[in-house]
C-alpha cells in the first residue's frame, strides 16, 4: 500500500512508517556530532555505512548528502559520495564511532536547491542561515 510523504510520517520500504521528525533528529545528531550512520536503504540486502554532511532539498526530493564507507549500491559503488532520498532509508542506526571530516571531495555548495541541516568542522566557515539556490 503506498503512502503519502506528509509533515509527520515517512512512508519506509515494506510498508514500515517511522517519524520523519524522528528521522531528521537523528540525522542532526550524527551530523553535528560527526558520527556514522548506518542505514538499511530501500529494501536492498545489506547496511550502508556513511559519514553524513547535510540533508535538504536536491531535485525537489528531501535527501542526504553523505560519503559511503561500506555497503550495498545500486551503483555498484560501495564507497563514495551518495545523495540518497530520505524516502528511501528503512532503518537508521547512529553509531558511537566518529569520522574526521573532511571526506576527499566535499563540496559544501553542492547542487542542492536548500540545505536544512550542515556539518561544521574545523576550518569551515560557519553557514550564515539556511542557503537557498
Amino acid at each position: 500500500m503506498d503512502l503519502p510523504i506528509n509533515n509527520f510520517f515517512h512512508k519506509l520500504f515494506i510498508g514500515k512508517i517511522v517519524d520523519i521528525k524522528e528521522l531528521k533528529n537523528k540525522l542532526k545528531q550524527a551530523i553535528k556530532n560527526h558520527y556514522v550512520i548506518e542505514i538499511e536503504f530501500k529494501g536492498q540486502p545489506g547496511i550502508r555505512a556513511l559519514h553524513p554532511y547535510h540533508f535538504g532539498i536536491n531535485k525537489d526530493i528531501e535527501q542526504l548528502h553523505a560519503y559511503q564507507v561500506s555497503g550495498p549500491s545500486s551503483s555498484g559503488n560501495s564507497t563514495g559520495w551518495k545523495n540518497l532520498p530520505l524516502s528511501d532509508i528503512s532503518k537508521i542506526n547512529v553509531v558511537s564511532k566518529k569520522f574526521s571530516p573532511p571526506d576527499q571531495g566535499y563540496n559544501p555548495k553542492s547542487k542542492f536547491k536548500s540545505i536544512e541541516f550542515q556539518i561544521q568542522y574545523d576550518g569551515m566557515s560557519p553557514p550564515s542561515g539556511p542557503r537557498k539556490r
